[in-house]
């Protein structure tokens, strides 16, 4: 569940990316990290709120994925 490819980028980075809400709420489900950072410091609520995909984000702050988190540049989430 928390395999990640070799920039870092997990499941749930990429289903959060793309939106796919109930993959997401899977992953979530399974116990996946919602916090863990791929190579550039997003997490996959970052990559939920820059590819303007609410209904992830929602899903993740609701999983309580860290919403104040930062990039590895100090760049907020949203």
């Amino acid at each position: 569940k928390d395999k990640a490819d070799r920039y870092g980028t997990t499941a749930l980075m990429q289903a959060s990316a793309r939106g796919h809400l109930e993959v997401a709420r899977l992953l979530s489900e399974a116990g996946a990290d919602k916090d863990k950072t791929d190579e550039n410091g997003f997490t996959a609520f970052m990559r939920a709120s820059l590819n303007r995909k609410l209904e992830v984000a929602r899903l993740l702050c609701e999983a309580g994925a860290d919403k104040d988190k930062t990039d590895k540049n100090g760049f907020p989430s949203a």
